[in-house]
């Protein structure tokens, strides 16, 4: 969700704003605190680095750069997080899949929300 509002809606979080939702997602995931923080940092960060270059994106494009940055984002965490000889491979790729999956559910939540917004 995080991803979509940044990608659809580019001001409705401050770039700040990746650190602290990344530790709330460190205390409720689990993970080694400001791993999230870091990840979701650098993601807000590739974001704007590929708003710089792309002067126009469309859904396709969104879909593909949240896309890239969840597979990486969680392959980060595993490494940071689970031990290498772990097998937790194969629920991992299984987690990306879904999350890439649903990302369009996710923009057209966001995407709700603004018209919503933007009507009142």
């Amino acid at each position: 969700m995080l991803l979509a509002w940044r990608l659809l809606a580019r001001f409705a979080f401050r770039p700040w704003a990746a650190a602290p939702l990344g530790f709330f997602d460190d205390l409720v995931s689990g993970q080694p605190l400001g791993s999230a923080v870091l990840m979701w940092s650098l993601a807000f960060v590739a974001i704007d680095m590929l708003e710089q270059r792309l002067a126009f994106r469309d859904h396709w494009q969104d879909w593909l750069i949240a896309s890239g940055l969840i597979a990486l984002c969680i392959i980060v965490g595993r490494f940071i997080a689970v031990p290498v000889g772990a097998h937790v491979d194969t629920i991992l790729i299984a987690q990306i899949a879904v999350t890439i999956l649903t990302f369009p559910l996710a923009a057209r939540i966001v995407a709700a929300i603004q018209n919503k917004r933007g009507a009142e």
